[in-house]
């Protein structure tokens, strides 16, 4: 019973999100979507060994994958 209520809060949460972000002007949501991209970067940067990072290296070998926002 307490696990349907979790997951009947988690859906409640995950559609007023989906309505905020759908309400937002496009500027509003790229200024998130930079946002995000972001901290994703400094998060990778901060904890992600030195070694692991060449294992996503872009093809060309300008950078990291996530700095271009495409998949390895």
């Amino acid at each position: 019973m307490l696990q349907n209520k979790k997951l009947l809060v988690f859906a409640g949460l995950a559609a007023y999100a989906y309505y905020k972000y759908s309400t937002m002007t496009p500027e509003a949501k790229q200024k998130l979507t930079s946002d995000i991209k972001d901290k994703a970067k400094n998060i990778f940067d901060k904890y992600v060994p030195d070694q692991a990072k060449d294992l996503f290296k872009s093809a060309d070998g300008k950078g990291t994958a996530s700095e271009y926002g495409t998949t390895v």
